[in-house]
């Protein structure tokens, strides 16, 4: 797992290096600015669905399937609010090319749904090796294979753009490989209450998480302008890598979710 990590760190290091000489900083700073708005509203779409299922007690298929109808229509509302309003973001940032960027990582939105309950059941099962192994090959197909190419090919910002939506992608499809499980829409609002009522304070936490982790980049991309942004990104992530090989944050998250899930597991049983 701490191989994976540590790999994903390099190939990161490897692939941004070559983007960032093939890049301007405008370009790295508008799509920043877009990508920290859509981490953000993925968070507070997702109502901490994900969260209850790795840590309620006891998760009947009612549950599994109430969260992934829940999350895929809440899903696809966010990104029809994105995808509607990406003209207001873009002026609201003064950055006329992000609209249209915005449209298409608005994408992200609905696919993130989908594999919610997917990513939550990995995680419950302690399938933590296998989320590296997903997350390293759709960052190394998605950035490191198309991101690049498109960026010689002189497709600019939207090679980033569309490398940000097909990881996503990738993401979704390698997840559903390897959980199999099938899903059925199907909305019982008792156990969405439920639902709701158990993570609602993880949701806040993690609203105010994501908004402590991207908020500063919405604030430089709005006072500073988009090469300001983009040259904070590259320093940031290049000047931080050698702190465990630059994941040292990633391996404190994952540390601390396995040992969260597995007090819990230890106390129910």
């Amino acid at each position: 797992m701490t191989a994976s990590v540590g790999g994903q760190a390099l190939l990161q290091f490897f692939v941004f290096a070559i983007l960032a000489r093939v890049l301007t900083p405008q370009i790295f700073g508008v799509i920043t600015a877009g990508q920290s708005f859509m981490l953000i509203t993925i968070v507070i779409f997702q109502v901490g669905l994900g969260y209850v299922l790795v840590q309620k007690e006891e998760i009947r298929s009612e549950y599994v399937d109430t969260a992934f109808s829940a999350a895929t229509i809440l899903g696809s509302l966010g990104c029809a609010v994105i995808y509607f309003s990406s003209h207001f973001i873009s002026e609201l940032y003064k950055m006329p090319n992000l609209a249209s960027y915005m449209k298409l990582m608005s994408f992200t939105l609905p696919v993130q749904g989908v594999i919610l309950t997917s990513e939550a059941l990995m995680k419950r099962d302690f399938k933590f090796k296998q989320l590296a192994k997903v997350q390293l090959s759709s960052f190394f197909i998605s950035y490191g294979l198309v991101g690049v190419i498109l960026a010689f090919m002189n497709y600019q910002g939207w090679s980033l753009a569309i490398a940000f939506t097909l990881q996503h992608v990738l993401s979704a499809l390698f997840m559903f490989a390897i959980d199999r499980r099938k899903r059925k829409f199907m909305c019982n609002w008792n156990i969405l209450k439920n639902l709701y009522s158990f993570g609602g304070n993880y949701t806040l936490a993690e609203c105010l998480f994501s908004i402590a982790t991207h908020g500063d980049k919405m604030i430089i991309g709005k006072l500073l302008g988009e090469q300001a942004l983009g040259l904070c990104f590259i320093f940031h992530h290049f000047s931080t890598l050698h702190i465990s090989l630059r994941d040292a944050p990633a391996l404190i998250s994952l540390s601390t979710r396995f040992i969260f899930i597995s007090f819990f597991k230890k106390k129910n049983s």
